[in-house]
């Protein structure tokens, strides 16, 4: 009896491991394929916080054991980017093979209906687990928003920002693409690198825009801000830029819905993207503190003994929300501040105007 019972529970685990070595069977005619691959596809990386968007726009069979795949793939805050993707079928399995635009890589086999599973390989060749899950629109579309609300606040916390904005109001004339820039847009770079963007004012030629980011030890990125004159490129579809090379050039285009913009950023080694989503536009004010008070006078004195001065007296003589007017040795000169911090831990910032500060901004 014993014996019996034995024999009944090896069949048992046998029989479990026989099929757990089978493939996911399926049929793989073109019109299956086609319907079941042709869709977006979440893919969660093991150790990696957020997931990433894998969407397969059209399929073309190669021949019987494989097809190509017309893919992107993209962050959730990111533009798609074309990918190199196929399918190929071995025996009764199907292999999803892709290689992103920056040379990542995914190997995974269909496990089930609308889950593949595999592994990804990283630019440093590490390879961790992987999985692929058929996913609707609405799904993709709460973990966008999700990952926006999340980074926005992640931003706001770690960028510094001074309080001591002014924004000026558009024109009343001004086109409607435009006017909606202006204000305060909250984003992140890659998901480690929270950054601001502040348009203060806008033409219909230029814009005053201040960006900010935040600090990232392990790219040796200190956090900070600064000031740009920008470009109107197009009032029609909404698109301005800032920067020049060799350091960045931003380029800025408004979403159809004004609530998203989309910014790439360029260098002379590399191209990113991302969405940044509108948040509360700090009020315009006049900042009026004792503690902000002796910051300011202590960053002056220590800009103009650090060479700005001459090696002469210099004096603060007015100030409004954001510019010091200053004397040095009978000459009158302009300088933008910035006021950083909170009550009892302010820091200022003293930058003189791009012509030296002999012209008030």
């Amino acid at each position: 009896m014993k014996s019996q019972r034995l024999v009944i529970i090896i069949l048992f685990y046998l029989t479990n491991l026989l099929l757990a070595g089978v493939a996911f069977a399926q049929d793989n005619s073109y019109s299956k394929v086609e319907k079941d691959l042709m869709y977006s596809w979440v893919v969660t990386i093991k150790d990696q916080e957020h997931p990433t968007i894998f969407k397969v726009h059209s399929v073309k069979q190669k021949d019987d054991k494989s097809f190509f795949l017309d893919a992107t793939y993209r962050f959730l805050n990111t533009k798609e980017v074309p990918a190199e993707a196929e399918l190929l079928l071995i025996g009764n399995e199907r292999k999803l093979v892709v290689t992103t635009q920056s040379g990542e890589k995914i190997s995974a086999v269909q496990v089930r209906e609308k889950v593949f599973e595999g592994t990804y390989t990283n630019l440093k060749s590490e390879t961790v687990e992987v999985t692929l899950k058929k996913t609707p629109w609405p799904e993709i579309q709460a973990l966008q928003d999700a990952y926006r609300n999340r980074v926005s606040s992640i931003a706001a916390a770690e960028v510094p920002l001074p309080i001591n904005l002014v924004f000026d109001v558009p024109p009343s004339d001004l086109r409607k693409e435009l006017v909606a820039f202006h204000g305060k847009w909250v984003g992140n770079w890659g998901g480690n690198l929270g950054a601001i963007l502040i348009v203060k004012s806008i033409g219909p030629d230029t814009a005053k825009v201040l960006y900010a980011w935040g600090a990232a030890p392990q790219r040796k990125i200190s956090a900070g801000f600064q000031e740009y004159d920008a470009k109107v490129l197009s009032a029609d579809r909404g698109e301005i830029e800032f920067g020049s090379l060799p350091g960045p050039v931003f380029s800025v285009k408004a979403a159809n819905d004004s609530a998203d913009i989309q910014i790439t950023r360029v260098t002379n080694n590399s191209t990113f993207a991302a969405t940044f989503k509108r948040a509360e536009t700090p009020s315009s004010r006049i900042v009026n503190d004792e503690a902000i008070e002796k910051a300011i006078e202590s960053a002056w004195e220590a800009y103009c003994q650090a060479g700005y001065c001459g090696g002469y007296p210099g004096k603060i003589i007015d100030r409004s929300d954001d510019v010091l007017t200053v004397i040095i040795n009978g000459n009158t000169r302009y300088l933008k501040y910035y006021v950083i911090g909170e009550t009892n831990n302010y820091t200022v910032q003293v930058r003189p105007t791009p012509d030296g500060g002999r012209n008030r901004p």
